[in-house]
């Protein structure tokens, strides 16, 4: 069958479904003036259908009516036409243009997919959405104006065109999935009021410059804008930031998250290699790393230019191991929490924003490379190795108000230009350990227990002054310096030790390092060999002294006065 005519006079008002389908031979068709409804699969798979008129007085074209008529020229769609169903002229790969009038409301979806000849394309003016796949594939597409009276565009709805210029008017708030995935040659679009991007919408389109829309998005879909020329990504209204979304864009050298974003998919920038910086603001993340990479040392490996990142608040271990970050700035935070900059060894400057009350474990640990601290510090305990081995900040007069001293908090730094406090409670084991201090420094510590070795490596200490001597670990000086009084002696050398407490016993014999000592003895009596074999050239009891045991002085060679 090759051609059907009706006769004069027909009443038939809707061409049946699937009425013509897969006629294979089928070559021209006049359609009866009486017909207002062409059924769904009318036409389906007529290969041979080239020619056909859709007279004046149709309003509805079903699903897939035209499906497969890959030999059909161009049709004219009459303005009483209402209505376009879904893959209504799908594959009808001979059409050059498509114009559709003001009557039509309803576009399906896929309705014109694969015309890949269509050059020109018309919209009419009171169309609310573009269906999913309208113009999927029309490979020769270069240019469409989307009327504003349409809201969305579905999914696929321009896959793989050849568009240069899309206008988007301000009515269009989202976009579906892979919308304009692989449009290669899409240069310039404007859709400043787009909230809502889908899943893949923008895939591809390498050749778009200007994404200042990105900043009103406020739903962003998995791999929204994969391989993109995206330099400057910033977010001030997103809320869902999807797994993927800027995958392979390695032009973006800054990202700033300044948005309350409630859901965020995995690894949202990965392969922005070259990063420089991130901020992060109103975001909770716990690792920021898992915004570019599952892996955190491939993270470290490939992102080695993100040397700068600003937070509002840090968590435990926040940063540890960045060994590439070099600056941060935090601007709520009033703690800095447990090893949150741990081996942090390209760390060069902090800045908080806020009063910082209390500085935990670990906190700077192996910051070799930090220099400056812009910090105030309101609180008086720094805990254990919270600035070990920071040995370039020359500047530690923050901690001026600290009386707690943790377990190895000032090991291996630059103390030149810092006066330990007189007033401290508390000094932890190592808690100044190799520390580099002022040569023949003064030492006043009131009423602090001292933990072993809290002194140990500071060799060039001028004068040491206590008041109770059980603040010292069993009354042992030498215990706060070294592992014993032989490594002490050797290797340490003190010009005045002032006790301002009792000797009650000969835990001051044996010293060959101290040149002076003063100190009170209990009920005016120096102990049996409190001063023995020791170095001092003076000596100072400071109360009345009424006896003086066996040996106090013995083999004290050096001894020149006693007071």
């Amino acid at each position: 069958m090759q051609e059907v005519i009706f006769e004069e006079g027909c009443t038939l008002t809707v061409l049946p479904d699937g009425i013509f389908e897969s006629c294979s031979s089928l070559t021209h068709f006049d359609i009866p003036d009486s017909v207002t409804v062409i059924g769904a699969n009318a036409f389906n798979y007529c290969p041979s259908l080239k020619n056909i008129e859709l007279h004046d007085g149709i309003t509805t074209i079903k699903d897939g009516a035209f499906w497969g008529c890959q030999t059909l020229n161009n049709v004219t769609i009459p303005e009483s036409v209402t209505y376009i169903g879904d893959s209504a002229f799908y594959e009808c790969v001979e059409f050059t243009e498509i114009i559709i009038p003001n009557s039509v409301t309803h576009i399906g979806a896929y309705a014109f997919q694969y015309c890949h000849k269509a050059e020109n394309v018309v919209l009419p003016n009171d169309l609310t959405e573009i269906n999913d796949g309208v113009f999927y594939a029309c490979s020769n597409l270069t240019e469409i104006v989307i009327p504003e009276s349409v809201t969305s565009i579905g999914d696929c709805a321009f896959y793989g065109n050849r568009l240069t210029s899309v206008t988007i008017p301000d009515s269009v708030t989202s976009i579906g999935d892979s919308a304009f995935e692989n449009c290669s040659s899409l240069e310039k679009t404007n859709i400043a009021s787009l909230r809502k991007v889908d899943s893949q919408a923008f895939k591809k389109c390498r050749k778009i410059s200007d994404f200042s829309f990105i900043e009103n998005l406020e739903y962003i879909g998995d791999e929204a804008f994969t391989s993109l020329p995206i330099t400057d990504i910033t977010l001030t209204k997103c809320k869902v930031l999807g797994s993927r979304a800027f995958l392979n864009c390695q032009d973006v050298r800054r990202i700033i998250l300044d948005s309350e974003l409630q859901n965020i998919g995995l690894t949202p920038f990965m392969g922005c290699f070259d990063t420089e910086l991130l901020k992060v603001h109103k975001v909770g993340i716990r690792d920021l790393y898992t915004l570019f990479d599952t892996d955190f040392e491939s993270y470290l490996n490939n992102y080695q230019k993100l040397e700068c990142i600003k937070l509002d608040y840090l968590n435990d271990n926040q940063f540890e191991n960045y060994r590439n970050l070099k600056y941060v700035e935090v601007y709520l935070s009033n703690i800095i929490p447990n090893y949150a900059f741990k081996n942090c060894t390209s760390l060069e400057e902090v800045f908080f924003k806020n009063e910082i009350n209390s500085i935990e474990n670990g906190a700077f640990s192996c910051c070799k490379n930090l220099e400056k601290l812009d910090i105030k510090f309101v609180g008086n305990e720094i805990k254990e190795e919270s600035f070990f081995r920071c040995s370039k900040i020359s500047d530690f007069s923050f901690l001026n108000n600290v009386t707690r001293y943790g377990a190895k908090c000032l090991s291996f730094t630059n103390l030149l230009n810092y006066t330990i406090n007189k007033n401290a409670s508390f000094i932890g084991a190592f808690a100044f350990a190799n520390a580099i201090l002022p040569d023949y420094m003064n030492i006043l510590i009131n009423d602090a227990i001292i933990e072993p070795f809290a002194f140990m490596g500071t060799k060039l200490i001028r004068s040491l002054h206590i008041n109770k001597l059980d603040s010292v670990v069993k009354c042992k000086i030498y215990s706060i310096f070294a592992k014993s009084q032989k490594e002490f002696n050797d290797e340490y050398h003190i010009d005045y030790l002032i006790i301002n407490d009792e000797i009650t016993d000969s835990c001051f014999s044996k010293y060959t390092s101290i040149r002076y000592i003063e100190s009170f003895v209990k009920d005016g009596i120096i102990p049996d060999n409190a001063f023995a074999n020791s170095g001092y050239e003076s000596i100072k009891i400071k109360n009345k002294v009424s006896s003086i045991g066996a040996g106090a002085f013995k083999n004290c060679s050096a001894l020149e006065t006693i007071v």
